[in-house]
């Protein structure tokens, strides 16, 4: 549940859009009604719906379609917060004991319905029977067959830190115990776990809970024999197709590290791997076509993140420039295809993620994407796609290149220190194939929304490196290559073919206007050729301007001062 400061933060965004974009799967704003039954019932259907899931909490005293902080918020009158408790307590079955918090703003009261997460083995209804539980930000019909799938899908329930049935400690195997400490060795040698006994270690990250041995340690510690038997379910297999008639195929069942040395070996050989060399100033440095750091991180999430209480496998399929990682079970948690950037992480198997983490071979929880974005960017590779239905999601890798030339870049700033994370990477990826960038697109490829773009694209201005330079106002700005970098991404006679585009465009441009309007200023050519503000964009348009007013032009200027100068079509004589 949510921290009622952390809701009057949230609140603050009411001045430009409405409470229901605000809300979440823990988080609903209700407006409060003159008639306190209906409050009741409207509470005891969004308790019902939030118990079933992980619990949250309904704001009383909002309107969820009102633009305006003013219009929006109408606050509560004439309540008992006593009263109130009691019907929704008496009005659910199994009972369900809210809290309810006042907030004191400036337009009101508002009142903060808290309900807890239910437990995992009942479903919670209304006294008229009503059945409903939270996915995302809606509340959908529940049926008690389904509870509990439908609370491992929105991550309510761990499946990962239940106990595993029929399995003890001596199943596990030292080996993959001493796998486990091997990769602490290398990627956390100063860990406190390192010094523990095998027993000891097993209880510190979780895979052992008074004496039993949960779902996520059989993952990474049965014997082979023991985890066929426990989780039939839990297969990697590689397909890769060589040629249109040949077609490797190799399946793993083994505890997961054992798992991701072997698919790791597969996947960095030379035939499906190569690496290519390319030469920043004196040095040289290697590009693979898929890089190790997003093949380890890609393939941990497709293990960790699937549905095991679904039937299937994880797919890893290599066909020509396309890497695959398939696993079963959709996003959770409101995570979609168009915000998987930017949304805030969610953990299907918490444990077996944490145990991860403490391995390791994770830095902390929440950067994963950034681990299969930035590496794959970075070396000039075309940016990494996902699909997803309610059973599956799949992520793509693409090999081929994009841009050698945007890889000599980045190996180049690295070298002087700077790192580059997506949004720069991103921007710079879309703009080799590109001439410029806007807020709408720029929102659509880095998944916010278009006010945030703007500001991310202003940044890329104004940082040590000014990657872009802005042309054009209002609605109609665009943003493109600075010269340098342009010069750096696209060579110098991609460039300069740009520029004599421009110098045939933009008078056609320009008579067009004049033909229209009648006349012309500086300022008005700025904006129709997407020139920008600054002072060096006002020179170069006085320059073309001057241009087409000489003996072979079509302009001519008028005005006495230069504040005043137009420029309107020579007279025909």
């Amino acid at each position: 549940m949510l921290p009622k400061q952390e809701i009057l933060k949230l609140m603050e965004r009411l001045d430009i859009e409405p409470a229901e974009s605000i809300e979440s799967e823990e988080l609903e704003f209700k407006p409060w009604s003159t008639e306190i039954k209906e409050n009741q019932r409207v509470a005891r259907e969004y308790a019902v719906c939030f118990a079933n899931a992980k619990g949250g909490t309904i704001v009383f005293g909002v309107r969820d379609k009102t633009v305006g902080r003013s219009a929006a918020i109408h606050g509560c009158k004439d309540y008992n917060t006593t009263t109130f408790t009691t019907a929704i307590y008496q009005g659910t079955s199994p009972n369900i004991a809210v809290h309810i918090e006042e907030a004191v703003v400036r337009e009101g009261t508002l009142l903060l319905v808290q309900v807890p997460p239910g437990r995992d083995d009942t479903t919670y209804a209304t006294s008229d029977g009503l059945h409903k539980i939270r996915i995302d930000k809606t509340c959908q019909p529940l049926f008690q067959s389904n509870h509990r799938r439908l609370r491992m899908s929105i991550g309510a329930i761990d499946w990962s830190a239940e106990p595993a049935e029929g399995v003890s400690i001596q199943d596990l195997d030292p080996i993959e115990i001493e796998r486990f400490r091997n990769t602490l060795r290398v990627e956390k040698p100063s860990s406190d776990l390192l010094a523990l006994s095998h027993e000891e270690l097993l209880r510190a990250i979780g895979a052992v809970e008074s004496a039993t041995v949960v779902n996520a340690g059989v993952l990474m510690f049965a014997r082979k024999d023991i985890l066929r038997k426990a989780l039939r379910q839990h297969e990697v297999i590689f397909v890769s197709h060589t040629s249109p008639t040949e077609i490797f195929k190799e399946n793993l069942s083994a505890p997961i590290l054992a798992i991701l040395e072997r698919m790791t070996e597969i996947l960095l050989l030379p035939i499906y791997n190569p690496t290519r060399s390319l030469q920043v100033d004196m040095f040289n440095f290697d590009v693979q076509k898929f890089p190790t750091m997003t093949l380890r991180e890609a393939l941990l999430n497709a293990i960790v993140h699937r549905d095991y209480t679904q039937p299937g496998q994880v797919y890893v399929r290599l066909e020509n420039d396309d890497l695959c990682f398939s696993n079963p079970g959709g996003f959770i948690g409101g995570i979609t295809v168009d915000n998987i950037l930017t949304h805030e992480a969610k953990q299907r198997n918490k444990r077996l993620a944490e145990m991860v983490e403490k391995s390791g071979l994770v830095e902390r929880a929440g950067i994963g994407r950034r681990r299969i974005f930035i590496p794959m960017l970075a070396f000039g590779k075309r940016m990494p796609t996902y699909d997803a239905d309610a059973h599956t999601v799949a992520l793509h890798l693409y090999g081929g290149v994009v841009s050698d030339k945007l890889a000599l870049l980045v190996a180049r700033l690295q070298k002087d220190g700077y790192r580059l994370g997506i949004n720069e990477l991103a921007v710079l990826n879309y703009l080799v194939t590109r001439e410029s960038i806007d807020a709408t697109e720029a929102s659509s490829l880095l998944q916010v929304d278009p006010p945030t773009a703007t500001l991310i694209l202003d940044d890329l201005m104004s940082t040590p490196l000014r990657m872009l330079e802005k042309r054009g106002k209002k609605k109609g700005v665009t943003y493109h290559l600075e010269r340098a970098i342009a010069v750096d991404l696209l060579g110098r006679s991609k460039y300069a073919q740009m520029k004599d585009i421009e110098a045939v465009r933009f008078p056609e441009m320009i008579r067009q206007y004049v033909e229209e309007h009648g006349s012309i200023s500086n300022r008005e050519c700025r904006e129709l050729l997407r020139l920008g503000n600054s002072a060096s964009a006002s020179v170069k348009s006085s320059q073309i301007l001057s241009q087409l007013i000489g003996p072979d032009g079509f302009l001519r200027a008028v005005g006495k001062s230069k504040a005043q100068r137009r420029y309107v079509l020579k007279q025909i004589k």
